[in-house]
């Protein structure tokens, strides 16, 4: 074979091979932008869990409003109102309508909470459930659907101003949807409820963002008549 038949195809390889890489880069840039939320949803503003956690009897409610104060983005502040209502002897039905500044934006939406083990004796109570709340904010408007384990326990406490105790951790897994496209969200909630009397209860809450959700600090009052 001739030398400069040799040539020319190790120059044609090396072409076709440069291209492919270079193309296969810039798919590579792609994916990268698209997984850091570039052009898809941005970081998300899920609600707290609240009092959620604690198990409201059939046929009673409670109404709550919650502050929120989040770090991611330079802060934002927002605020939930909220109405939880007994709907069987293991299951809760709770609506929830916020605003807020930043990326905080307007939401609404519900969650069921079902306590499969109720919190009882030395047994904590372990819960799941479903959450889907409607967010509108300056990127657009997306829909959360999450599903939610939760676990918490009940302690006497002796003082004046606190009755009692209801520390609880929830994890919550799901989907944000908007703009035709979809992404992962998680986060992990740990906080604690605050008896003070038969019908007030307080409520402070840390929430860390693991995967596009915000991290920060809620908590609020809850009114049960």
């Amino acid at each position: 074979m001739k030398l400069s038949s040799i040539k020319s195809k190790y120059q044609s390889s090396f072409q076709w091979s440069s291209k492919a890489s270079l193309q296969g880069s810039v798919r590579l840039v792609r994916a990268i932008a698209l997984a850091s939320g570039a052009g898809i949803v941005p970081v998300l503003a899920q609600a707290g869990f609240f009092t959620m956690p604690h198990y409201i009897p059939q046929d009673q409610y409670t109404l709550g409003l919650e502050p929120e104060v989040m770090f991611d983005r330079g802060g934002s502040f927002g605020m939930n109102l909220r109405y939880t209502h007994g709907m069987s002897e293991s299951s809760n039905l709770t609506g929830i309508l916020g605003t807020g500044s930043g990326a905080r934006g307007f939401r609404l939406g519900g969650a069921m909470t079902f306590d499969v083990f109720p919190d009882a004796g030395k047994q904590p109570g372990v819960g799941f459930g479903g959450q889907a709340l409607l967010v509108q904010r300056s990127a657009g408007t997306t829909m959360e659907i999450t599903g939610f384990a939760y676990a918490h326990k009940n302690f006497t406490v002796t003082s004046d101003w606190i009755k009692a105790a209801e520390p609880f951790v929830a994890i919550p897994l799901g989907l944000a949807l908007g703009g035709g496209r979809y992404q992962a969200i998680t986060s992990l909630s740990m906080g604690s409820i605050f008896v003070h009397n038969p019908h007030l209860r307080s409520v402070l809450e840390l929430t860390v963002g693991l995967i596009s959700a915000d991290t920060g600090i809620s908590g609020g009052i809850s009114y049960y008549p």
